[in-house]
């Protein structure tokens, strides 16, 4: 979009540009009229150089004329080359000659100049000798036709650079009136382009401000609306969040009183890990007796089966004992001398079996008195087994008083954490609400910033007026 100093820097180049155009067609103009009017100059020195070649050679012919006439030296040029022709054509302006037809005139001319000078050589010579009369006939036959010719020839030279000079005039007049046509041509063009543009950059404004003040008013009565509806939500806003805050700090005092519970639950845990440690230990102290004892019921065992072995051993001695009885008696009625040999032999067995029967009774009375003093420990290790399950009762029992009270504070924080559920379903319709109105100012938002774009809209166009909105 162009703005204001956009559309008056284009018209002002324009006008410029045209002011440009006219400096330039001026300076051409000046230029050429300067390089017409020099040219001129120099074809009217010419011209001039030649009516001095032309006069000099009239001045020479008629002191030829006079030096013939009365008989007197001749003081004029013999040389054709340092005459006043000679002199011109070995100047600038002979040098500088580009037409074709004075550089033929230049070539006819020479002919003719050259012979009247040799000519009058020839008649300077006849006249220091007296020969006036002789002097006189070259002249009128000779030399005069020849300066006439040559002045002839000089006159067209000068006729020429005349018609030169006039055309020049005429070509600088010509550049003049079309240098002030083009001059005039442009101001008109510059003056119009001028009204033009000042007429586009006045309606331009005129139309940006009709659009902006439509826009503006719209905007702002569509603002006051989005304003109005934006206050009764944020009122209602503000009640929510005033409810909001007391359920918060009802949550709060209950999370506090939670809290509370929570630490008296982990003190009770606490004690009841204590309790339980010592009960470990406890039981790990009867296990250690009741696998003594079980070691001393094992050894208990074995020595029964000892004695089991002993007292077989008895029964088998015993009855040994009674078969030699019998055989002793039996033998012991047979007498003679065989008989008491096996008597004797008899006797010896069962003195044997005595023997063995006494030692067999003290290894028994010996295991007897062990497994007596065996069992006495077994008692004394069942009494601290039964000590030791006592204290572990004890501590069970006071284990179970801390699981109640752990279990009613339990209750106390499920009762606690209903009451936060019931909190945080208040707070959580208001902040649904909060939510829904929080779409409706959204909403409202978008709605303002579609107003507040057309509004920013407006202030460009406003702001394109006058300047740049990166300036």
């Amino acid at each position: 979009m162009k703005t204001v100093r956009t559309k008056i820097i284009a018209g002002f180049s324009i006008v410029l540009i045209i002011g440009l155009m006219l400096g330039i067609a001026g300076i051409i103009a000046l230029q050429t009229i300067q390089r017409v009017s020099a040219e001129q100059d120099e074809l009217n020195k010419a011209s001039f150089s030649l009516v001095s070649v032309v006069n000099a050679h009239y001045t020479w012919k008629h002191n030829l004329i006079e030096s013939a006439m009365n008989g007197t030296e001749f003081t004029g040029s013999l040389d054709p080359a340092v005459c006043a022709l000679g002199n011109w054509l070995n100047g600038d302006i002979a040098k500088m000659i580009a037409d074709p037809e004075l550089h033929t005139m230049l070539a006819k001319i020479k002919s003719p100049h050259d012979f009247i000078h040799h000519e009058a050589a020839n008649v300077k010579k006849l006249i220091a000798a007296g020969k006036t009369d002789e002097a006189k006939t070259i002249i009128n036959a000779n030399i005069l036709p020849k300066t006439d010719e040559t002045i002839s020839i000089l006159t067209e030279m000068e006729n020429r650079y005349m018609r030169f000079a006039d055309e020049k005039a005429d070509e600088m007049s010509r550049v003049e009136n079309l240098a002030n046509i083009i001059i005039i041509l442009l101001i008109l063009v510059a003056v119009a382009a001028g009204i033009c543009i000042s007429l586009l950059i006045t309606a331009g404004i005129e139309k940006n401000l009709r659009i902006i003040i439509t826009d503006l008013n719209t905007a702002a009565a569509n603002i006051t609306a989005e304003i109005q509806a934006l206050n009764e939500t944020s009122d209602y806003l503000a009640n929510g969040s005033s409810r909001q805050a007391a359920a918060i700090e009802e949550t709060s005092a209950t999370m506090n009183e939670t809290a509370s519970m929570v630490a008296q639950n982990a003190e009770n845990t606490r004690v009841a890990e204590q309790i339980a440690v010592k009960s470990t230990a406890i039981t790990n102290e009867a296990g250690k007796h009741m696998t003594s004892m079980m070691s001393t019921m094992g050894e208990l065992i074995e020595s029964s089966k000892t004695v089991s072995k002993i007292i077989k051993t008895i029964d088998d001695i015993a009855f040994q004992t009674n078969l030699l009885a019998i055989n002793a008696t039996v033998e012991a009625a047979r007498a003679g001398g065989d008989a008491g040999r096996s008597f004797a032999v008899v006797a010896e067995e069962v003195r044997n079996l005595a023997q063995k029967s006494a030692k067999s009774v003290t290894d028994t009375t010996n295991i007897i008195e062990r497994n007596i003093k065996l069992t006495g420990e077994v008692n004394k290790q069942a009494g601290e087994v039964a000590n030791l399950a006592q204290k572990s009762a004890e501590q069970m029992a006071e284990l179970e008083k801390l699981v109640e009270e752990i279990s009613a504070a339990s209750e106390e924080q499920a009762n606690g954490i209903n009451q936060v559920n019931i909190a945080v379903s208040s707070m959580e319709n208001v902040t649904q609400k909060n939510a829904a109105l929080a779409e409706e100012n959204s909403a409202t938002a978008t709605s303002m910033k579609a107003e507040i774009a057309k509004l920013d809209e407006a202030v460009y166009i406003a702001t394109n007026l006058v300047s740049r909105r990166d300036d």
